[in-house]
């Protein structure tokens, strides 16, 4: 399965521990995780591959030139990259030129890899002195080879062997060029041989042979001064000896073998003409001694003969016998930079042009199709025909590139390391600006290549690609959210066939970079389900000049210029932005809009600087509208809060998208200044981190948000022409003497639902009272504290979902509550909403709290104001570490195969995931007064002694109401569960941060897991570690979970995907194939845990 960028993955490690943060302040979040990271992995490996052909001389200054000057920003930054392998190579002329030098850490020391090199000069150096020496390689070099550059760079990454000119190396070898320390730069030799560095890292590995060589060759001796005319390409007797011996073999690395002439016979009588050995003498050929005979017929230059002589000279043809010495080598392999499992591989192509020839299309073909029925010179013809989306030379020159680097980005690259290593293509056309075909080439190939394309029309846009490029690769890009496949991100049974996951760049300061991809969702044949990335991301499609961003300064309508986000608004005051000394008013509004005023950079511009906030724990909201004449509206809207403060909402059905317009809540205001100065501290600077809810009608949609550790505060849109959003309401949390006076920090999504006030049908939303940090405490994240009460937090709020206005709450006592609930610990989860009949009404709620505890809420249904509750279960003590658990989300309800009403849910200290001393469980246990409305007898909180525990039996067998699961030491459940199906799904995290193994891809040490267990009894229900069978009768205990390979921090919660299925006809005789049943896929994030095509029917209440 492919999944966005395959390199996200592995960069993540790369770029993360990269920060240098395993000394940083520890830090009562859950960003500790990437806080606690040893300094030391693999480092992402980048292959610049440039065009160096003529028409790079165009230009004044030229745009070799350019590229050198842009290079050298990039190579040699201010600021040193802290984890990155780099190399480089050229293409011109007839053929791709070879690896210039092999991809290795830009900081460490070249010459290591080539002894001739000064001892302590920088790979970055290095690399910037040979770039600058392409200029002097661009002579007689017209065509652009690019296809055969990317074959020799896929060949290199694979560790293939050796290839030039359509050869291998064994049968001929070329001259590499050697060091010259008094230019600084690699000079001599043959400009097609590879570096041997690329491949000479082991002696034992090559093979030489020496042999004596006797051959023949027609040539000339001619006395005269000038050759007489009508002997085409002869040559004369002993000169050019470099191509007597045709395909002539090296000794490596770098030195020429010696090539010795012996004799030169000019008839076949035996008359020699001596000639000395190299180095040659000056001086005339020495004539034949006698007039030669006439050759037979047939016979080719076999004896001298007299030719019509110059008036002053003498002219003979000779037949020239010489030796030489030729030594070989065996088929030697490149050293393949791929050496860990977890590195990510990247190629960099630039291009002023189109490809104008191709030398290796049929081994690249023969690589794409090795089982092809089609002849070896006809295997390209497997290729896609090019001719129907582009003409001139691109067709024959380039059928056969997307192919290869969407082979190169899709499958194993490296045969002798474990798992699927890959290889990304970026490309840069540079200068294109009217060559529309050469840059729809480019963006093609980075679109096979799950890379991206830039378009770079100045000095300026050059030096942003490479590094918007480098920081990409460098960039953590992990995700600790789960992706949006929702119309309705309250409902995942509703999917589309687009997956839109958030993803952030840890950091040591206050401003985290985020962005958003896009994946489609695809099922093959077999109903297997895929996803693949869009090359877009929406940080990238950000422009400064056209961005409608709003705050909210009291003015009724919020699009309006009072509330407008603009250096132009006078009602945006300093004194609102609380800005320092050091940032003017307009140059912060300027910076927040998007202009690069800092210039972050480090390029000459200072115009778009492309950014997005992270989205930390956000799960985006798509949003489809129904468009009409009176009214059009974009067709999907993308909604995307930030912590940099901003709701983002892009239209996705353009391409690429389109930012509608960004809000900026006024209480947000103040962090901006923080942000941009974004100094090195151990604060992350929190906005709108929380998840969102949606209501929707045929004639209104609204939008609601809180801000998690951003703030207190709930937020409510209208939404119903995205391109004109209103402000709905505000709740404001934590003011004192009000209605919300318990509201902690807004973690709770709201969520949307149907309450009974007065007997009239209401729209509310419910939500509990939120995250008190005094669960943060103590720093020392090793000895946890005990279960404690909290201040703030402790509550459960119904509200008008159109005002705002509270309904009803329930929380202790004496705090103004309309229900007395002994709550002592904050809930930051959201609520579990259960309709029960399926009329459209909230029967029942369910939440867990920070103090280890559930709770049941029975909703009155003739008015909600008589709505009671009761403490369900406690699953922690007082007074013990070992003990003390908490819930951060909610618990999964439905009913078991028994029609018992079930419910799960896992334990884990969101707050300081790494913490140990606590031993973490998962529970699923059946509520035992399933009827409607309250219990009519009251029954003691369930405990764990109440329930059955099952850590080491394959299955609940017992008469207990329930089960646990003791997790592994450290381990815990950050994230809410799913049951489907009659198994209940769940994912874990376990901390391991011992640096005990050598390899950089082991260092992280954490485990993110995903279970999958019967809901009635624990008992596997997927053959998770291929061993045996596949029957539930042949699993055991360590089929219960899985190590997720795509994600290396806190994995997502687990979500459920549908194919509808195909239509048909199973009769015999008609023409359709029989249909196809629809099936069920669970994933978490891009990791497909299982499929099923025997899906239960949808239960009425589930997520009403």
């Amino acid at each position: 399965m492919k999944g966005n960028h395959p390199r996200r993955t592995a960069t993540a490690l790369a770029a993360l521990f990269g920060l240098g943060l395993a000394g940083a302040p520890a830090m009562a979040e859950d960003i500790e995780v990437f806080l606690s990271q040893p300094a030391n992995t693999a480092a992402p490996n980048v292959l610049f591959i440039l065009d160096t052909s003529r028409s790079m001389n165009a230009g004044n200054p030229t745009r070799l030139t350019t590229l050198k000057n842009s290079l050298n920003a990039v190579l040699l930054p201010a600021q040193p990259y802290k984890k990155l392998n780099v190399g480089i190579m050229d293409f011109n002329g007839k053929r791709s030129g070879g690896i210039d030098f092999p991809i290795t850490s830009i900081n460490s020391d070249a010459s290591l890899v080539d002894a001739d090199i000064p001892a302590e000069t920088k790979v970055g150096t290095v690399l910037d002195y040979i770039s600058k020496s392409y200029t002097t390689l661009t002579e007689g070099g017209f065509d652009t080879p690019m296809g055969d550059a990317l074959f020799f760079a896929s060949r290199y990454y694979s560790g293939a062997q050796v290839f030039n000119s359509g050869t291998p190396h064994g049968e001929r070898n070329l001259p590499a060029p050697t060091w010259n320390s008094s230019t600084n730069r690699y000079t001599g030799g043959d400009r097609e041989a590879d570096n041997p560095a690329a491949y000479n890292n082991d002696n034992e590995d090559i093979i030489k042979t020496s042999t004596q060589v006797a051959d023949t060759r027609p040539c000339y001796v001619y006395t005269g001064k000038t050759k007489p005319a009508g002997q085409g390409s002869m040559k004369k007797c002993g000169d050019n000896p470099y191509s007597c011996g045709g395909y002539i073999n090296y000794e490596t690395p770098a030195q020429l073998a010696q090539y010795r002439v012996r004799t030169y016979s000019c008839d076949s009588s035996g008359l020699e003409c001596l000639w000395d050995a190299p180095p040659y003498t000056t001086g005339e050929h020495v004539n034949c001694s006698a007039e030669p005979t006439a050759p037979q017929n047939g016979s080719t230059w076999v004896e001298c003969k007299d030719a019509q002589p110059a008036s002053n000279g003498t002219y003979q043809h000779c037949t020239e016998e010489y030796t030489y010495e030729e030594q070989s080598w065996s088929a030697v392999n490149y050293d393949s930079p791929i050496q860990h499992t977890c590195q990510s591989n990247h190629v960099v192509l630039l291009s002023d042009g189109e490809p104008t020839r191709l030398s290796t299309q049929g081994p690249i073909a023969a690589l794409l199709y090795p089982n092809s029925d089609r002849a070896d010179h006809q295997r390209y013809l497997d290729c896609a025909d090019l001719s129907n989306q582009f003409t001139g030379k691109i067709p024959a020159n380039g059928r056969c590139l997307p192919e290869l680097v969407e082979h190169m980005a899709t499958a194993d690259q490296s045969t002798v390391r474990q798992g699927t290593q890959t290889i990304s293509t970026y490309t840069i056309g540079f200068e294109l600006s009217g060559n529309t075909e050469a840059q729809n080439f480019l963006r093609l190939l980075a679109n096979k290549g799950t890379g991206q394309y830039f378009d770079a029309n100045s000095p300026a846009e050059l030096v942003t690609a490479f590094k918007q490029i480098i920081r990409e690769v460098t960039s953590s890009d992990v995700s600790f959210s789960t992706p949006s496949v929702t119309i309705n991100p309250n409902n995942r049974l509703e999917t589309s066939n687009a997956l839109y996951r958030t993803e952030f760049t840890p950091s040591d300061k206050p401003a985290w970079r985020g962005d958003v991809i896009k994946a489609v969702l695809s099922f093959d044949a077999n109903g297997n389900p895929t996803f693949t990335d869009s090359s877009t991301t929406l940080a990238g499609t950000l422009d400064s000049n056209t961005r409608n961003i709003y705050t909210y300064l009291g003015t009724s309508d919020l699009t309006g210029t009072g509330n407008a986000f603009t250096t132009g608004n006078n009602a945006l005051t300093s004194a609102l932005l609380q800005h320092s000394n050091t940032v003017t008013r307009e140059n912060l509004i300027r910076w927040v809009r998007g202009e690069d005023v800092q210039n972050e950079d480090g390029d000459s511009a200072t115009t778009q600087r492309k950014h997005m906030g992270d989205s930390l724990h956000t799960t985006p909201a798509l949003v489809n509208y129904t468009s009409t004449t009176a009214v059009p509206l974009p067709q999907q809207v993308l909604y995307v809060p930030t912590n940099d403060g901003l709701l983002h909402a892009f239209d996705v059905t353009t391409d690429p998208p389109t930012e509608l317009f960004a809000f900026i809540p006024p209480e947000l205001l103040p962090n901006l200044d923080t942000l941009y100065h974004n100094s090195n501290t151990a604060t992350k600077v929190y906005g709108l981190d929380g998840n969102m809810t949606i209501w929707q009608t045929p004639s209104r949609t609204y939008l609601y948000f809180g801000m998690r550790r951003g703030g207190r505060n709930y937020y409510a849109l209208d939404i119903t022409n995205p391109t004109i959003p209103q402000m709905l309401w505000t709740i404001k949390g934590g003011v004192a003497n009000s209605t919300f006076a318990e509201l902690g920090q807004t973690w709770s999504t709201p969520q949307l639902t149907s309450v009974m006030v007065n007997s009239v049908r209401t729209k509310a939303l419910i939500f509990a009272g939120g995250y008190d940090t005094n669960q943060d405490a103590p720093q020392d994240k090793t000895t946890p504290n005990t279960r404690r009460d909290d201040n703030q937090g402790r509550a459960i709020y119904i509200v008008n979902a159109l005002t705002g206005a509270k309904i009803w709450s329930a929380g202790p006592a004496d705090s103004g509550h309309d229900y007395t609930l002994a709550l002592t610990n904050s809930i930051p989860s959201d609520v579990r909403i259960i309709d029960l009949d399926g009329n459209g009404l909230v029967d029942r709620l369910y939440v867990g709290d920070t103090g280890g505890r559930v709770w049941r809420i029975d909703i009155n249904q003739t008015n909600v104001t008589g709505s009671s509750g009761y403490l369900l279960a406690d699953f922690a003590t007082d007074n013990s570490v070992e003990n003390t658990r908490r819930f951060y989300y909610p618990p999964s309800v439905a009913f078991d195969r028994q029609r018992r009403l079930m419910v799960a849910i896992g334990s884990g200290y969101r707050a300081h995931p790494t913490a140990t001393g606590t031993t973490d469980r998962f529970y699923v246990f059946e509520d035992q007064d399933a009827s409607l409305g309250p219990p009519t007898t009251s029954r003691s909180a369930i405990t764990d002694t109440t329930l059955a525990n099952i850590s080491t039996d394959i299955a609940h067998t017992g008469t207990e109401p329930g089960w646990y699961l003791n997790l592994r030491t450290k381990e815990k459940v950050l994230a809410e569960s799913v049951i489907f199906n009659n198994n209940v799904i769940f994912t874990s995290y376990e901390p391991n941060f011992q640096n005990t193994s050598n390899d950089a891809c082991q260092v992280a040490g954490s485990t993110p897991r995903a279970y999958m267990l019967a809901l009635e009894d624990g008992r596997p229900v997927v053959n998770f570690d291929d061993i045996g069978g596949n029957a539930r009768d042949a699993l055991t205990l360590t089929d219960r979970s899985k190590s997720l390979g795509s994600v290396n921090f806190i994995p997502s919660a687990p979500y459920i995907t549908f194919n509808p299925g195909t239509a048909g006809n199973a009769d015999a005789g008609d023409p359709l194939p029989p249909p196809a049943p629809p099936c069920a896929s669970a994933f978490v994030g891009e990791d497909l845990l299982d499929t099923t095509c025997s899906v239960n029917r949808r239960v009425a209440w589930k997520n009403r």
